[in-house]
């Protein structure tokens, strides 16, 4: 019976893991990137489950009926709080305006926007409420009754570069060498999209490495030289393999055989 129970328990625990993978799998076809923000709406469909079970409905039926519910919820997120904003930029360039739309001014932006008749690439809506600057900084008051404005970091690094002296200090003023950063990050997002939510506050990790240019030599290279990381070329993007010792040579990092060999041209 205890093994038996064993079962059921991993079962259970194997489609919740099931379910967020599928979940994940659909998001990521759909929209091209990974977004784990939609625990929300499973967050939701969850407590909608256990409310159903409670008052008696069978779980089957249960679990149908809040799937479908937070389906509907995305879908209404979708529609009213996520595809009504665009970027007015991105707007003016699809529409086919060649320089750099991302200078002009929010006047500048309605003109060009009514000149070029641009549509919305969701839906075609062509009718646009005026253009408006948006800071991707979330701000705050710093003390009470200051009036000095601050700003809630947006990534995590900046404290690495900041304190790159002590940094430094603390490696003995020896490079190269790598520091690691966790932290809460805060971001006044427009869109959303692509994807079905999106958190404002967050977690972030980053690792920055730090080494000298001019030193392009390193006493383990050797243990590397054949192994065949991809390398994507900016010319076609198409993704590549090749060993580090001929990658090395047409100076496509700078390190050892770097300036041994300049080909403009790596095949």
């Amino acid at each position: 019976m205890h093994v038996l129970q064993q079962v059921v328990d991993g079962i259970t625990s194997g489609s919740i893991y099931g379910a967020v993978a599928l979940a994940l799998v659909l998001v990521y076809r759909s929209t091209g990137m990974i977004n784990f923000a939609q625990g929300q709406l499973a967050a939701v469909s969850a407590y909608v489950a256990y409310s159903l079970t409670k008052s008696g409905l069978p779980v089957v039926a249960a679990i149908i009926v809040a799937t479908l519910a937070s389906a509907a919820l995305g879908a209404a997120l979708e529609r009213t709080l996520i595809r009504r904003f665009e970027r007015a930029d991105h707007l003016v360039t699809g529409a086919g305006y060649t320089a750099n739309a991302g200078i002009l001014k929010a006047s500048e932006l309605d003109e060009q926007i009514a000149k070029l008749k641009a549509k919305c690439p969701t839906c075609g809506e062509t009718k646009f409420s005026p253009a408006a600057r948006q800071n991707l900084m979330n701000a705050t008051e710093i003390g009470p009754g200051s009036g000095r404005v601050g700003y809630l970091r947006p990534e995590t690094a900046q404290g690495i570069f900041t304190d790159y002296p002590l940094l430094y200090r603390h490696f003995r003023e020896k490079l190269p060498f790598g520091v690691v950063q966790l932290g809460g990050s805060n971001r006044n997002e427009i869109s959303p999209r692509p994807g079905m939510l999106r958190l404002r506050e967050f977690s972030l990790m980053e690792a920055e490495v730090f080494y000298d240019p001019a030193a392009t030599t390193h006493p383990r290279f050797g243990e590397v030289a054949t192994r065949k990381p991809p390398f994507i070329p900016h010319a076609h993007e198409q993704n590549r393999e090749t060993p580090y010792g001929p990658a090395d040579t047409h100076r496509r990092f700078a390190t050892e055989g770097a300036s041994a060999r300049a080909d403009p041209h790596p095949a």
